[in-house]
């Protein structure tokens, strides 16, 4: 096979696309899935509903930063209650409290300006 086969035929299942937020005041790298696509079948890699994801991301209002708080930071809780990430707790804490103390989550704000985008 050649190279033009191979990248022809090829599934590829995902796009990286860096853009500029004004919601969270820095760039931000999407990762685009997207199913069954190669260079024989391109019709549906980029549907209007994709394009219309990307646009409402670009587009996110800062009236919407409580909710991206309280969502951020209980994807935080549930993530260090569910993972041992190595972080050795203190005397009398739990697993759980040291690995919110080493991200420095202690709450709903801290969650969003600790998130790593």
């Amino acid at each position: 096979m050649t190279r033009e086969e191979i990248l022809r035929k090829s599934i590829w299942t995902m796009g990286k696309l860096t853009v500029y937020s004004d919601f969270f005041r820095q760039e931000v790298r999407l990762d685009l899935f997207a199913s069954d696509y190669n260079l024989e079948n391109t019709n549906e890699i980029i549907s209007s509903s994709f394009t219309q994801a990307v646009n409402d991301f670009l587009h996110l209002s800062t009236q919407y930063k409580p909710l991206m708080q309280k969502l951020l930071y209980q994807h935080c809780l549930d993530c260090c209650a569910s993972t041992s990430y190595g972080f050795k707790p203190r005397k009398g804490e739990t697993e759980e409290a040291a690995n919110l103390r080493k991200f420095g989550v202690k709450d709903e704000a801290s969650a969003l300006e600790k998130a790593n985008l």
